[in-house]
């Protein structure tokens, strides 16, 4: 392992400890942000000790964790998302894991997904491919091999998350999408790391920043596979994204463009879009 996917995994193992320890926890206090998203203590705590591990290890470089923002500048920067699946962590359920990845001069160069109470890594640095293995045993490695469709055929495309967790265009186009045949709904972005598994072909995420795409990233384009938002290009920051195989990605965005409302326009593509 390149010594920055070991700090990777040290930084993933500081993150499940803590997370798991709080995990079903009856005194677990749960707030609502601006956005209407859950956030929890422990989100913020997770984040805090990751960022305290890079400042020890690599204290040069930057950091950006959904919950404690931006921290530094460097051409190397840090990107966490403490715990993805929030509302499945606050409820009890599995659906939730840490998001760890590594951009340099601008683009994702490592990625980690950690799910501690499934027990499952995935990580993928590049050129040495995406790789899955248990927890306990992460010598026990896989190769990740994404679908390779040639038509959307068959496909089997995962949209998330599902109306429910949606507001404004986001949720107009979440409903479109569960009235025709283009999607199933799914509501956390660990599916992502398991499309990479060949779980399914495509997924489609609606409402994620740049914590919940780079990991991503890295796994499913190093497994084959290849990243673009709504509008085309790799930018993390339109808070929309398509990972697919090649084949089937343009008639992806076809179909889901077809679906946005009015007010979502060309322009849209060169800034972040509206809430």
């Amino acid at each position: 392992m390149s010594p920055d996917l070991v700090l990777a995994h040290q930084l993933a193992d500081a993150a499940d400890a803590i997370s798991a320890a709080h995990f079903r926890s009856a005194d677990l206090e749960v707030e609502t942000k601006g956005d209407g998203t859950p956030v929890t203590e422990v989100d913020r705590n997770v984040e805090r000790a990751m960022h305290a591990l890079v400042v020890e290890h690599r204290p040069g470089d930057a950091f950006l964790g959904e919950e404690i923002g931006a921290l530094g500048e460097s051409d190397r920067r840090w990107i966490f998302d403490g715990i993805d699946g929030t509302h499945n962590y606050a409820a009890g359920r599995i659906g939730w894991g840490t998001m760890i990845a590594l951009e340099v001069d601008g683009e994702i160069q490592l990625g980690l997904v950690s799910s501690p109470v499934g027990n499952r890594r995935w990580w993928a640095t590049r050129g040495e491919g995406a790789w899955t293995a248990p927890i306990d045993d992460l010598a026990d490695t896989t190769r990740l091999r994404c679908t390779s469709p040639t038509s959307l055929d068959g496909a089997t495309v995962m949209a998330m998350p599902p109306e429910g967790f949606l507001v404004g265009w986001r949720s107009v186009v979440a409903g479109r999408l569960a009235q025709g045949e283009l999607a199933r709904h799914r509501s956390f972005a660990l599916d992502v790391a398991e499309m990479a598994m060949g779980n399914h072909d495509a997924t489609i995420i609606l409402n994620g920043g740049p914590w919940d795409f780079a990991a991503n990233v890295a796994i499913i384009e190093e497994s084959g596979g290849t990243f673009s938002n709504l509008w085309g290009d790799r930018r993390l920051d339109t808070y929309t994204g398509v990972f697919a195989s090649s084949a089937i990605i343009e008639p992806i965005l076809a179909k889901v463009r077809d679906l946005l409302p009015d007010v979502i326009d060309a322009p849209v593509r060169a800034k972040p879009i509206p809430t």
